[in-house]
């Protein structure tokens, strides 16, 4: 599941079509689908409210 997460974060971060995922990732479809699927099901959002709610290390 890491490294669909990763392909998913690597599309994500440099903006490319998924088409263009490097194959060190599973096959586009694959990360395609896992994104919609968790985009519908508002896991995304989730993350990034489990992760504004954590608080800022000292430093």
């Amino acid at each position: 599941m890491r490294v669909i997460i990763d392909g998913i974060r690597w599309r994500v971060r440099t903006g490319s079509p998924w088409r263009d995922v490097p194959v060190v990732y599973p096959p586009w479809q694959t990360l395609y689908r896992w994104f919609r699927r968790w985009q519908r099901d508002g896991i995304w959002t989730q993350i990034l409210a489990a992760l504004q709610a954590e608080p800022t290390p000292p430093g």
